[in-house]
């Protein structure tokens, strides 16, 4: 059994990254600041059509739980990682790259191709991702070996898991398993898409009891139908012990025991916006595991994620990531 404080469960995506203008968006109609999924063949087009005009800016092995995994790890946290890849090029890459990141990642290897994810960042450092799942889609309950729990803390997931029936079984049997061990359960909204297109599987997961929910303001705003941060906590506390929203540059507000306590941001030369939350999402985790008060927690998850949108990627060094709790 190894021995960790968060279980990650989520997509294997390699991220793509390109920097391009609006006009490539509009000419291909593709939303703006979402996340669209696409299959094989618009992958394999929209791909070329980003090649032939715009350099490739980044690769690294991405997904949004494994990006918040990657800040636990960097912080000094235990992190196990379970998904599912492609036994090809890019799913030996993604493997060592979580590795070289601190990250325990023993994937399930199968056929196909492993994921894929187009980031398109655009001047306003606003990204939009086209993913191709690839094998990830077809991650399920006997990839995941649950065992794992009776080391750790904290189950995370991710809200994209609900995308797929498969994955979604595997998130329910996850938070399932989580409670027989007595594990705590993290849960991230994701993307407005997700909440808004796969609410009702948004939903059915909240109400099998969630410790601690990560979302932001127009995630929050969709699944609730308020406008009022304080309305839309009113109906989660229900279903969630603790609820924390980012809300960009403006910081974050966190509810808990029936209180709605707003934390300031921190001033960033903001890049590319890919990874904001799911940095921030990280740091809190791994805060909330040192038993940081929550002042505390938002502070530190809040430098992380400036220092995350200063740069291209999802990722920092381990260096600038540890530097953040100073």
């Amino acid at each position: 059994m190894r021995n960790i404080q968060v279980l990650g469960i989520g997509n294997a995506l390699v991220d793509i990254e390109f920097e391009i203008d609006e006009g490539f968006l509009q000419k291909n109609d593709l939303a703006k600041g979402q996340m669209t999924l696409i299959d094989a063949e618009t992958y394999q087009h929209i791909f070329c059509l980003l090649s032939e005009r715009y350099p490739l800016k980044k690769q690294v092995s991405g997904g949004s739980a494994a990006n918040s995994i990657v800040i636990f790890s960097q912080l000094g946290g235990k992190a196990g990682y379970c998904c599912r890849v492609a036994d090809d090029e890019f799913g030996k890459f993604y493997t060592q790259d979580l590795l070289d990141q601190g990250v325990q990642c023993d994937p399930v290897y199968s056929d196909g191709v492993t994921g894929k994810c187009l980031v398109l960042v655009t001047p306003d450092a606003e990204r939009t991702m086209l993913t191709y799942l690839g094998t990830t889609a077809d991650l399920c309950v006997e990839d995941v070996d649950y065992r794992q729990l009776d080391q750790a803390e904290w189950l995370f997931m991710e809200g994209y898991l609900v995308t797929m029936p498969n994955s979604f079984e595997v998130a329910k049997e996850a938070i399932r398993q989580a409670k027989q061990y007595g594990v705590k359960v993290a849960l991230s909204f994701s993307d407005p898409f997700v909440v808004s297109a796969f609410h009702n599987q948004m939903s059915e997961l909240l109400s099998m009891g969630i410790d601690l929910l990560f979302a932001n303001k127009e995630e929050t705003e969709i699944w609730s139908e308020k406008e009022a941060l304080s309305e839309a906590c009113e109906m989660m506390k229900k279903y969630c012990q603790k609820i924390v929203i980012t809300l960009g540059e403006q910081g974050c507000a966190v509810f808990t025991n029936d209180k709605l306590n707003s934390y300031e941001g921190v001033e960033a030369n903001v890049v590319d916006t890919n990874g904001a939350g799911d940095s921030f999402a990280g740091s809190f985790l791994y805060a909330m595991q040192c038993g940081l008060e929550e002042a505390t927690a938002t502070k530190l998850s809040n430098r992380v994620a400036a220092t995350i949108v200063s740069h291209f990627g999802a990722r920092g060094t381990k260096e600038s990531i540890q530097a953040c709790q100073s």
